[in-house]
């Protein structure tokens, strides 16, 4: 780790803990669930922050008998930069979404 992250996190609080955290992924899972049943929605992961999130909601979705369809889609807005610009599209989704339920995933909304 690290010297500044550990002197950033020796001051931090913690908000929500690990199982805090896979509670609120699993009820969200639920609700997704029954909204999406009877469907094979688009699962789109937003690169790359998104992955963590995405995978762990994909598993939940899974484990609850939710069919999904993946593809992901990696644009940005920064560059490298710390100030955004206009959006850049490394990757679009290669799926075709037209007509289709789509499910995105990200870390931020």
């Amino acid at each position: 780790m690290s010297h500044d992250l550990a002197a950033a996190l020796a001051h931090s609080d913690v908000v929500h803990d690990r199982a805090a955290i896979d509670r609120a992924i699993a009820a969200m899972a639920v609700r997704i669930r029954n909204d999406y049943a009877g469907s094979v929605p688009v699962y789109l992961t937003v690169m790359h922050g998104g992955l963590p999130f995405a995978a762990q909601l994909a598993l939940e979705l899974g484990a609850r008998g939710l069919d999904l369809e993946f593809d992901y889609l990696h644009a940005t807005r920064y560059r490298g930069a710390i100030t955004g610009s206009g959006l850049a599209w490394l990757h679009r989704p290669a799926l075709a979404l037209q007509g289709r339920r789509v499910l995105i995933a990200d870390d931020i909304l």
